[in-house]
């Protein structure tokens, strides 16, 4: 097997903990070549001592892609000083080298001031949505039984308050950061987590929308399949 897949979400906070898990991956015989927001991409190499760094450049403005240009520009800038790139995404930029080597560190003072400024789009976002999905739930009070009598009508019940949920921890951490900014140095280093817990939250988020997106198909199907009154999903909670 020449490739290998991590599932997680990527936390650009934990760049710390991204870095020494890509060096004991290494390690292992394994090379980060590509990121993505849900999962890591590994290709099969020799067993290397490496040390990653992981530089979040340039910063992203709403509704625009990294600047190619900036992107282009950063990147010869840390090959220059000896550094390898190993996979650069949007402005996620991951360098390594042999620890041996006494290079020039990696340019990264800019690092929580463009995190903070990706985390404060996410904020904008998050608040929107959730005043939108919050209207939506309290829409549904109060509750009646008519809502039994299709199966997106079930869904609903159970998908919107599992989707403000979801809208709340995600701005709740975002808040939390911002918070931190505030106090932060230049070369301050977020409070890291663990690859265990962004494993776990990776693969729990990705069941939770799995499940979502299989019961909202699901719910459409049945409903447009009977034409009539036939509420399947309604069984669930009994099920369970």
């Amino acid at each position: 097997m020449k490739k290998k897949y991590e599932w997680l979400i990527f936390d650009p906070t934990q760049w710390t903990v991204l870095g020494a898990h890509f060096s004991n991956m290494a390690s292992q015989g394994w090379l980060v070549d590509k990121i993505s927001w849900n999962y890591i991409r590994y290709q099969r190499c020799e067993p290397k001592i490496l040390e990653f760094v992981v530089a979040i450049y340039p910063e992203l403005k709403a509704f625009e892609n990294a600047d190619k240009q900036k992107v282009a520009q950063y990147i010869s800038q840390e090959v220059n000083k000896g550094w390898q790139l190993a996979v650069s995404k949007q402005n996620i930029q991951v360098f390594y080298k042999d620890p041996g080597l006494n290079l020039e560190p990696i340019s990264r003072s800019f690092q929580i001031d463009n995190i903070n400024a990706q985390k404060k789009m996410e904020t904008i976002s998050s608040v929107l949505l959730l005043a939108v999905n919050a209207w939506n739930v309290y829409g549904m009070f109060p509750l009646s039984y008519t809502r039994l009598h299709s199966n997106t009508g079930v869904f609903g019940m159970i998908f919107l308050p599992a989707l403000l949920v979801l809208l709340a921890g995600h701005l709740y951490r975002n808040v939390r950061f911002h918070r931190w900014y505030r106090k932060a140095q230049q070369d301050s280093v977020y409070p890291a987590k663990s690859m265990r817990w962004l494993k776990r939250k990776g693969w729990l988020l990705g069941i939770l929308l799995g499940v979502l997106t299989v019961g909202m198909f699901g719910a459409i199907f049945l409903d447009a399949k009977h034409k009539s009154f036939m509420s399947v999903m309604v069984l669930i909670p009994i099920i369970l």
